[in-house]
């Protein structure tokens, strides 16, 4: 499926519904068992690696390609940036496993507001600066389709999320 900016901002709007929700989900006190938390983990994974990929394809590769130099140069930073906030979450999410403890929930609580935030920061950069550029100014035609390394990224935090173990 080939998509654009609008069903990019749809997928940032779900993106930021789903944060709101950790955030009010953490506010209160520790799930008594992985299984209240793991569902919305997950729920939360695919929509945010969904996107990564869609981005990735519809709006970053182009852009890198674009014939104005500074648009390109945004383009490749975003990307770079967009894989350091990817290899941040499933470190978090190796971090935590399924379900942190009692004693560590205050930490878990604090990370998780944190990277919220940095994922609330980045939608606004994106849709500031990046979405403005579209459509790129490119020699080629077509559009990529989404990389395929998300998938197995997913099943790997996954993993985690249900089992409390990495692959």
């Amino acid at each position: 499926m080939i998509i654009g900016a609008p069903e990019l901002l749809d997928e940032h709007r779900r993106i930021l519904a789903a944060v709101a929700g950790n955030e009010r989900q953490i506010a209160g006190p520790r799930p008594e068992s992985s299984a209240e938390l793991a569902a919305k983990r997950w729920t939360f994974t695919r929509e945010l690696l969904a996107h990564f990929a869609n981005e990735e394809a519809t709006l970053l590769r182009p852009l890198m390609n674009d014939r104005r130099p500074h648009v390109a140069a945004m383009a490749t930073k975003a990307l770079a940036e967009q894989n350091r906030l990817l290899n941040d979450f499933k470190d978090h999410v190796r971090r935590w496993g399924s379900l942190a403890s009692e004693a560590e929930w205050p930490d878990y609580v604090r990370a998780t507001r944190a990277l919220m935030q940095r994922i609330r920061t980045r939608i606004h950069h994106e849709e500031s600066s990046l979405y403005s550029q579209l459509p790129a100014q490119t020699n080629r035609r077509g559009v990529a389709e989404p990389d395929t390394r998300y998938v197995g990224e997913a099943a790997q935090i996954r993993n985690v999320i249900f089992d409390g173990k990495a692959a």
